[in-house]
């Protein structure tokens, strides 16, 4: 399989940090009472 794609950036290399987050739900910024069987969500991230 010679044609073969790849992803390439500076620091690929190098490992990845992640620091954990805790997600709290907010219902007054919900949609779920309009859709109670939805699977969707949006995740929001504040500085």
């Amino acid at each position: 399989m010679a044609n073969k794609l790849e992803l390439m950036w500076y620091g690929k290399e190098q490992e990845i940090s992640v620091e954990p987050r805790l997600l709290i739900e907010r219902p007054e910024l919900s949609n779920t009472g309009a859709a109670q069987d939805t699977e969707n969500i949006v995740i929001h991230i504040a500085p």
